[in-house]
């Protein structure tokens, strides 16, 4: 496993990436309707979640729970964080599950660019939690 400092400055370089995913999708999305172009632009910003999530849930948090428990910390308000941003992660996830053809995105564009506002603003509240709160508190461990 990498150090604990290289462990958040992967995360947040995946945030960014992210972050970009998102931009670039709301960009293409303001235009018009291009079912292709977003559908290749959700399955990259849907693999880039799912490279992060696996990160970040298999080895920050694991860890960070892990070293609270030998310091013999509360770990109660740390789970429900972690609880917390799963419900984020699956308010993104059954988003790109819905929408996960050209065809549906095209019928639904009207819908679909609400979500995507909707989607891009709690992952961003989710990075931003993350990032001003928890990697400096776990990197104190």
């Amino acid at each position: 496993m990498i150090n604990s400092q290289e462990l958040v400055s992967k995360i947040k370089s995946q945030h960014l990436i992210l972050q970009e995913d998102l931009a670039f999708l709301l960009e293409d999305s303001k235009l018009k309707v291009n079912g292709e172009k977003i559908i290749s632009q959700l399955i990259k910003f849907k693999n880039d979640l799912l490279n992060h999530l696996e990160l970040e849930n298999k080895q920050f948090y694991a860890d960070y729970l892990d070293k609270k428990m030998k310091r013999n910390e509360d770990i109660e308000s740390t789970e429900e964080f972690i609880k917390q941003m799963n419900d984020i992660s699956k308010i993104v996830i059954n988003f790109l599950n819905k929408y996960n053809s050209p065809e549906i995105i095209e019928q639904a564009f009207s819908d679909f660019r609400k979500e995507l506002l909707e989607v891009s603003g709690v992952l961003n509240a989710r990075i931003e939690t993350e990032e001003e709160g928890i990697f400096d508190l776990y990197l104190m461990l």
